[in-house]
């Protein structure tokens, strides 16, 4: 199958789906609002998700942090100077806070 020499094509105008001027501005005004949601229902769960993974991984880093130094006084072995000491003494009570325990609560 060949398309003949010099054809041409006839410009086709499709007729409006819409039956007016005010109705065609009211669907592309909705067509508008539904992209701007579907925008926002992407970058909102993204802002999110990259707040919670940063202050996740803060939250992380102090448990971690408090379980070594409450457990630091389990190592035997381990050579600590007279001024951490006090400091991992105060970090180990501030982890094993307990409200029932307090005398003034």
């Amino acid at each position: 199958m060949t398309i003949d020499q010099n054809y041409t094509l006839d410009n086709y105008t499709f007729p409006s789906q819409a039956a007016s001027q005010a109705d065609y501005e009211m669907m592309a005004k909705i067509g508008g609002s539904a992209e701007s949601s579907m925008i926002f229902t992407l970058i909102v769960p993204f802002c999110f998700m990259l707040f919670m993974s940063v202050s996740m991984g803060r939250v992380w880093s102090l448990y971690l942090m408090l379980q070594v130094t409450s457990n630091i006084n389990n190592f035997s072995r381990l050579l600590i100077p007279a001024n951490t000491q006090y400091i991992l003494f105060i970090l180990a009570n501030i982890s094993n806070f307990s409200v029932l325990k307090e005398p003034n609560v």
